[in-house]
């Protein structure tokens, strides 16, 4: 049974999204569409990921620099 929140994506995440996009893509690291997204929604949120997907745990490394929080935890599993 799903307690949480669902959160939509608001045009300022799909901003944010391609943003992140573009910055990963120069660097060589590509990451598909989806997770980009979710991980948009959750910074403009202020919210916290909890994940074993290796794609948001890329996401986050590559930006941890620039977040004031963690917003994507990695459980490796």
């Amino acid at each position: 049974l799903f307690e949480g929140e669902v959160y939509t994506l608001t045009s300022k995440g799909q901003v944010l999204a391609v943003k992140l996009q573009k910055k990963l893509r120069g660097e060589g690291n590509a990451v598909p569409a989806p997770d980009l997204l979710i991980a948009a929604v959750v910074i403009n949120r202020d919210e916290k990921l909890v994940t074993n997907d290796e794609d948001l745990e890329n996401i986050y490394r590559f930006f941890s620099a620039f977040f004031t929080a963690s917003y994507i935890c990695f459980t490796g599993e």
